[in-house]
């Protein structure tokens, strides 16, 4: 399973299927729903996932999954070009990743 499904199954999919029902295109007619809705759920996921945004749920789930060493270079690739966004967050569990891998 790659580290999306996992995000998907757990708390990330929870948060696309609030999002994903907010927009309004689901009162549309059923064939607008397969063209509209499919990209208003791509892009709701890439906004749970993308490092630049105020939801910092991606690598939450990594943490909560143990999936550490994913963090780390998770970390390590979003601090090069990512510098504002949730730095605090990131430094905090990059602290707690190192903490148990050792």
């Amino acid at each position: 399973m790659s580290l999306l499904e996992m995000f998907i199954h757990g708390e990330g999919g929870s948060q696309l299927r609030t999002l994903v029902a907010q927009q309004p295109f689901l009162e549309d007619e059923p064939c607008l729903i397969w063209d509209v809705g499919l990209m208003n759920t791509s892009v709701a996921l890439m906004q749970l996932v993308w490092p630049m945004t105020m939801s910092f749920s991606f690598p939450e789930s990594l943490l909560v999954d143990c999936q550490f060493s994913q963090l780390q270079n998770y970390v390590r690739l979003a601090q090069e070009w990512c510098t504002d966004w949730n730095l605090s967050s990131r430094k905090f569990v990059l602290a707690y990743s190192y903490l148990n891998t050792m």
